[in-house]
């Protein structure tokens, strides 16, 4: 499922945390061999790796073994503020609400994990904010992940030149819409009784993701950009015959064309407007490693996994296991079996355990999406057969790090999707089905999802036509974001494995009998699309329901025949 979420500057998050090693001279030589820059959800979205040897307060700084380097760190950090004009001092009255700050501080990397930087950032306190007071509207929209990979599957083309840039101090190039006053932070010189009144929306404030948006929003709309409806982070520029598409991901760009004179001209304004860094070709987004070659373009998310393997397997028998499927078709994981046979296990741990296979799942392993689902149910009060299922996944997962999904340039102008859904699964205690899609443009995966069903099913067919209606609505989308970009799509086909809905959808009319008058009004919404030919439903062998592998566990036989036509598209 696409994350939407209000969009939190990397290096503010600090609930998804890297673990990394000591600060001896060895164990950096061992870590700086390990690409250990990748994108953790865990339950955030943000882009960041953390060294526990990192000091979390000014004090820890100014006592750590590299304290010249972080004072360098925070003495560049004041002088960046004060160019751009961040705050000017004022004297503090009585009735004044100060927000309060703190220093964050953050050994940087490149994409092969050598230290690039030592960084300190001035972050305001936005939990001491007050909603009506000094902010409102805290909402600012990030680029869904189907758009990704369209734009994935677009960029294939060795015609293709795809561009990626990091904004530096994003937050900072906008103005603040409600009167601020923060605390200087701690080894600020500032005389006494003075308090630093904001112009700018620094990091940490709630309202600085959305500033930040509109700003850059309304820079790109100002150089002749559209922004797109169905992905209000998609902007698309026509000049002539040339087109541009540009996307943002918080403070990362991506731009995507035929001409590189565009690119470099959309380049070269945006630097003119905003401190612009790390221009270079497309290989990193967020937490992706993407490779091109040729007709060939690649994401996978190794380094990512190599890293959160060692972080929650530490048992060395544990890291010699191999797993060549991630579920075991015969487990059950219902609360009530759990309860008998298993004790209970550290929440957090499990919660930050299934936060970083939630991003995989999303973001390049389809494979994994059923299991992360079912994991995912008992957040709240996880047992030990809890745990030991999703490090059964995290070992299938680093078993089969090297898995990649690969996108390739076709004219066939094709959309269609896999959709199919399980009655009841068995560790299901409420009756509820299990919804799985996939789909795919020009035979290239841009979507996936597995998840239970909202209401429950009283038939297979119901639980079908469920499936087909989400389906449905995941494919519509699909479709205004290729319109947008330019690309029509006239019809576009699911297949499914249920004969009894297929016959249902393609009924002209349907007499309300007894076992069809209860189902939903969007049921009968996709046969007005089957009956305007905007839809076409087919029917598949089950053995080739792709879309099988997002329901249930299955044998490992079947699993790899349909985890193929994920990873090598056949």
């Amino acid at each position: 499922d696409d994350l939407q979420c209000s969009s939190v500057d990397v290096e503010v998050q600090n609930s998804s945390a890297d673990v990394g090693e000591t600060s001896s001279t060895s164990t950096r030589n061992v870590r700086r061999k390990k690409n250990i820059r990748y994108f953790n959800d865990e339950f955030v979205n943000a882009v960041h790796s953390i060294f526990p040897d990192t000091p979390t307060t000014f004090r820890k700084a100014k006592m750590s073994p590299e304290s010249k380097q972080w004072e360098q760190a925070m003495k560049e950090e004041l002088e960046s503020l004060h160019r751009e004009s961040t705050w000017r001092l004022v004297p503090r009255t009585s009735d004044m609400f100060v927000v309060k700050s703190k220093w964050v501080f953050k050994i940087k990397c490149n994409e092969e994990g050598e230290i690039s930087r030592f960084k300190a950032r001035v972050v305001a306190m936005g939990f001491t904010q007050i909603y009506g007071v000094n902010y409102e509207d805290t909402y600012a929209p990030v680029l869904q992940a189907s758009t990704r990979r369209l734009i994935f599957s677009l960029a294939a083309d060795p015609e293709v030149t795809s561009i990626q840039a990091d904004v530096e101090t994003a937050f900072l190039q906008a103005k603040l819409d409600k009167v601020i006053h923060l605390e200087p932070p701690p080894g600020m010189d500032v005389p006494e009784g003075h308090v630093l009144f904001l112009h700018k929306a620094i990091y940490g404030l709630k309202q600085s993701p959305l500033l930040w948006y509109l700003t850059a929003s309304s820079f790109f709309l100002s150089l002749g950009f559209k922004r797109c409806v169905s992905d209000v982070c998609l902007f698309i520029l026509q000049s002539g015959e040339d087109v541009i598409i540009l996307s943002i991901y918080v403070d990362d760009l991506t731009l995507s064309s035929k001409s590189k004179v565009l690119v470099n001209w959309v380049l070269a304004q945006t630097q003119k407007r905003f401190p612009v860094r790390d221009v270079k070709p497309l290989s990193w987004t967020v937490g992706i490693r993407v490779e091109k070659d040729g007709n060939n373009l690649q994401i996978s998310q190794s380094a990512y996994i190599q890293v959160i393997f060692e972080k929650f397997i530490c048992d060395d028998d544990e890291k010699k296991q191999r797993r060549v499927i991630p579920m075991a078709v015969d487990i059950v994981l219902h609360d009530a079996t759990s309860d008998l046979l298993s004790r209970p296990t550290g929440v957090k741990l499990y919660q930050k355990l299934v936060g970083s296979l939630n991003y995989v799942a999303h973001a390049s392993r389809p494979d994994v999406a059923f299991a992360v689902n079912a994991l995912s149910r008992f957040l709240q009060k996880p047992r030990d057969i809890h745990m030991d299922a999703a490090k059964r996944v995290l070992i299938y997962l680093y078993t089969t790090r090297d898995l990649a999904i690969n996108y390739f340039p076709s004219v066939a102008n094709n959309l269609y999707s896999f959709c199919d859904a399980s009655l009841v699964s068995k560790e299901s205690d409420d009756g509820r089905s299990t919804t799985g899609y996939c789909i795919f443009y020009n035979n290239n995966i841009v979507a996936w999802r597995s998840c239970r069903q909202t209401t429950v099913s009283l038939s297979t067919m119901e639980s079908e036509l469920d499936a087909i209606a989400t389906t449905l609505i995941a494919l519509q989308h699909v479709r205004n974001v290729l319109s947008e970009i330019g690309v029509m799509i006239q019809t576009y086909t699911i297949y499914t494995d249920s004969l009894s809905a297929v016959k249902f959808l393609r009924a002209s009319a349907d007499v309300a009998k007894p076992r069809t008058r209860h189902l939903a009004l969007r049921f009968h919404f996709i046969r007005s699309e089957v009956l305007s030919g905007l839809l076409v439903l087919a029917h598949v062998a089950s053995k080739d329901q792709t879309a099988d592998i997002l329901t249930k566990p299955l044998p490992r036989s079947l699993f790899q025949s349909l985890r193929e036509k994920y990873f090598h598209n056949l």
